[in-house]
């Protein structure tokens, strides 16, 4: 994964407060808790190329997350795609 044996460089929300503390290591529940549509999405690590990465991964999961609830709110319930889209784009998180 992108953050695997990685030491965060301090990961906040929109509003500065930080959800993940300089110098810890990432973990998969930590990772797992975070509402990403929440959180800056840039310089996690430190490294340039990673941090990068980190930020398009977590960029088009809101937009896929967004384009499949609209869709969703369209109809009364979500359809059986949307439901597997969706399903999709969290196991990509699995990749920061």
């Amino acid at each position: 994964t992108l953050t695997e044996g990685k030491t965060c460089a301090g990961v906040t929300d929109y509003t500065g407060a930080e959800i993940i503390t300089k110098g810890s290591k990432f973990t998969a529940t930590m990772l797992a808790n975070l509402e990403y549509d929440g959180v800056q999405s840039g310089n996690w690590t430190g490294d340039e190329h990673t941090d990068k990465l980190i930020k398009m991964l977590i960029m088009n999961y809101i937009r896929k997350y967004k384009l499949l609830t609209r869709s969703s709110s369209a109809a009364s319930s979500p359809s059986p795609s949307a439901t597997t889209c969706l399903q999709a784009c969290c196991r990509w998180l699995r990749y920061i």
